[in-house]
């Protein structure tokens, strides 16, 4: 009985996306269109409108979904800064950096998410990455499978995923600052 709530308890875990943009209103409509497409229903979306002036923050006031919370940025600050704003304001258990020019495909929260609670200590989940402006979807190498792996090596190599590939547990970032 108490595995069967840890598991329902965990299932229902929110992610924080955070996503920060700057007058890319159309690329942004696609993400944030991606996210509220998700099969995973547990997650808030932190847009960081770093002082757009094409019409974004309007566009953001418009969408009537309670779990998409815009911060607006009065000076242009860069995304470095608007990332770490957004941070701030994460309450998910799991949190997902993605940028504008990106989107998720319609199960990878609930992939990442599943991933990352196969194994209770691991600290982020890393999923694959599909080049969408090529001729043809380019997806590039990752294994196809579940593989479980310390990653140390790789990122010291000069590796690191792509922002909206992987997700992280927020209590690891704001444990390391």
């Amino acid at each position: 009985m108490e595995e069967a709530f840890f598991v329902i308890q965990h299932s229902m875990s929110k992610t924080s996306i955070v996503l920060p943009t700057r007058n890319r209103l159309p690329f942004l409509q696609r993400a944030v269109t991606s996210v509220l497409t998700q099969s995973d229903p547990y997650w808030e979306l932190i847009v960081v409108d770093d002082a757009s002036d094409d019409g974004t923050w309007d566009w953001l006031l418009t969408i009537g979904d309670i779990r998409i919370h815009p911060i607006r940025l009065e000076r242009h600050s860069e995304r470095s800064t608007a990332r770490n704003i957004g941070l701030t304001a994460a309450t998910g258990e799991f949190v997902l950096f993605l940028d504008d020019d990106d989107y998720l495909l319609p199960h990878a929260l609930a992939t990442l998410k599943s991933a990352l609670l196969k194994k209770g200590d691991a600290i982020a989940a890393i999923g694959a990455r599909l080049d969408v402006y090529q001729s043809k979807h380019a997806r590039y190498p990752h294994p196809k499978r579940f593989k479980e792996l310390i990653i140390w090596p790789e990122l010291l190599a000069g590796w690191m995923p792509a922002q909206g590939q992987y997700i992280v547990r927020t209590s690891v970032i704001h444990h390391i600052g």
